[in-house]
């Protein structure tokens, strides 16, 4: 089965709607703040345990352990490089650089240097995963080979927003989830955001991988309107006229669709999702926002907390505040969880492990619809024609 966290704000309606969903990473802390012990993380635990018998944790470090027995050399020469603050600034620069993606003036890269004011260790009671016959809870991308807590598809969807998103757009809970459109790297079609424009006055970007608040921007009317303006092709320069002058431009890929077309997802920390800003509802006379953390296990509603802050980012890595919710105040919240999570697995069901990005952001594009190098040819054939026929037309008024 399964362990969940649903992030739901509760707007101003009285109404639950989904904003994210996290896997196995699913934070408890919070529980332990709203009643001073760790009821709820020892009952999920328990709950684990006793349908999956023994579990183990995959931080990262068995299939690193693994790398260094089966290459030793090359081991030693990596760690070698990474204790050398130059080199392990280059290998840093030359992995995020991907296609150049990093240093693109389109590119939503900020969040990846943010620091977490309050970051807290995430702690579980179970030991290390080495290899051994369990039932994984997986915190890393690795594919282990035994079972896991969460498919590998399910716990890869809940670490990217657009994934989470377009996995309820086709269910009966669509309607629970924001309105999203991807941004950055020129993504973000004018008509679309146009009409995203006219869903309120302000709206919130997030990287699709972010986590813990990182990144997470308000934003108005005038940064949807910069949106448009990058709309286009991934790179963006002052230069960018030129590129189909040169060969290596030509070659080179210019949209996010044409990566995605050769399996290459490098581009996803580098763009956002962007939703219109759900507001929560609040008690009168307090200026406030907040969030609801639920924790749904083995497909049962196990508790729920309320998140507060006095900004709209409301996180505990952000520096919010928690306090009881009282599931009573909204009707059927417990069923409202179970059948979102029930949903979400439904719709993971339905991809295989080794094409479910690739269907994803294809299936997200066929909405949109895509972009392609013959558009944006035929953009700048158009132009040239254009400055061609009114060069013309300004020799010909000319009188010699």
């Amino acid at each position: 089965m399964s362990l969940y966290g649903l992030d739901i704000i509760i707007d101003k309606t009285n109404t639950p709607r989904i904003i994210e969903v996290n896997g196995s990473r699913s934070g408890m802390t919070g529980f332990r703040n709203v009643y001073g012990d760790d009821r709820v993380s020892q009952r999920v635990y328990s709950m684990l345990e006793e349908k999956h018998g023994r579990i183990t944790v995959n931080d990262g470090s068995y299939e690193a352990k693994k790398y260094r027995e089966e290459h030793p050399v090359a081991s030693l020469i990596f760690r070698g490089l990474l204790r050398v603050p130059f080199t392990r600034n280059k290998m840093l620069k030359f992995a995020l650089d991907s296609h150049n993606l990093y240093s693109s003036v389109k590119a939503h890269s900020e969040w990846l240097s943010e620091k977490v004011p309050f970051a807290k260790k995430f702690e579980l009671p179970f030991e290390l995963y080495d290899g051994q016959e369990s039932t994984v809870l997986n915190l890393t991308d690795d594919r282990v080979a035994h079972p896991t807590i969460n498919t590998y598809v399910q716990e890869q969807v809940t670490r990217n927003k657009l994934f989470t998103y377009m996995i309820f757009h086709d269910s009966e809970m669509k309607e629970a989830l924001p309105v999203s459109l991807l941004v950055g790297l020129g993504l973000g079609h004018k008509k679309d955001l146009e009409e995203m424009l006219e869903r309120g006055e302000r709206f919130v970007q997030k990287p699709i991988l972010g986590a813990i608040g990182l990144g997470v921007r308000i934003i108005g009317e005038a940064e949807i309107r910069a949106l448009i303006k990058d709309s286009g092709r991934m790179k963006g320069s002052r230069m960018e006229v030129f590129d189909w002058f040169r060969i290596k431009d030509i070659v080179s890929p210019k949209y996010v669709e044409e990566l995605i077309g050769k399996n290459d997802f490098s581009f996803a920390q580098y763009i956002s999702l962007l939703q219109p800003f759900v507001r929560s509802k609040r008690k009168v006379g307090k200026r406030e926002y907040s969030s609801i953390r639920a924790i749904v296990c083995n497909g049962k509603f196990v508790d729920a907390y309320k998140r507060v802050d006095d900004k709209p980012v409301v996180n505990l890595a952000q520096g919010a505040r928690t306090e009881p919710f009282h599931i009573r105040s909204v009707k059927g919240f417990e069923e409202f969880c179970e059948r979102a999570v029930s949903t979400f697995e439904e719709g993971c069901a339905k991809y295989d492990d080794g094409s479910f990005k690739r269907q994803l952001y294809d299936k997200y594009f066929e909405i949109v619809g895509r972009r392609s190098r013959e558009i944006d040819l035929f953009v700048a054939t158009t132009a040239m024609i254009s400055t061609l026929q009114s060069a013309e037309r300004m020799l010909g008024s000319l009188k010699f």
